[in-house]
């Protein structure tokens, strides 16, 4: 099995799409099966924090077989915001950590935001494949 991880995307589309397809390359050029797991923290920061999610919950690239997506503090906040649990909604939407980036991504679509938050709250903290444990 192999096992390709990324990490840390906050919200940067226009730098996920580009492993991506280095992943997939890659992919195609090694025999056997293959996982993607993200690591978390998909949202804040960037610019485009909806269509990181939107990109994710696609499924993997040509070539990989399967997909975990693990829940990161960012996404947390973000569930938190949407729930409006305080002080957590507010302490997001402070700017240095981008929820208001985060918000601004989905330029008033809130049954996108809805879509994606419950999409969220599915996913696991960690996950272990034989001796590897990623969280």
């Amino acid at each position: 099995m192999i096992y390709y991880a990324i990490g840390d995307i906050h919200g940067h589309l226009e730098l996920l799409d580009p492993l991506l397809a280095k992943i997939e390359a890659d992919a195609a050029a090694r025999p056997g099966e293959k996982t993607l797991v993200y690591l978390g923290d998909y949202v804040d920061r960037g610019r485009d924090s909806a269509g990181v999610l939107s990109r994710i919950i696609a499924g993997p690239p040509r070539g990989i077989a399967h997909q975990v997506a693990l829940l990161g503090n960012h996404e947390d906040y973000f569930i938190d915001y949407y729930d409006c649990v305080e002080p957590a909604a507010t302490r997001w939407m402070e700017p240095d950590w981008g929820g208001g980036k985060t918000i601004a991504s989905y330029m008033g679509d809130w049954d996108l935001i809805k879509r994606h938050v419950e999409w969220l709250r599915g996913l696991p903290a960690y996950y272990r494949a034989g001796e590897y444990l990623f969280v």
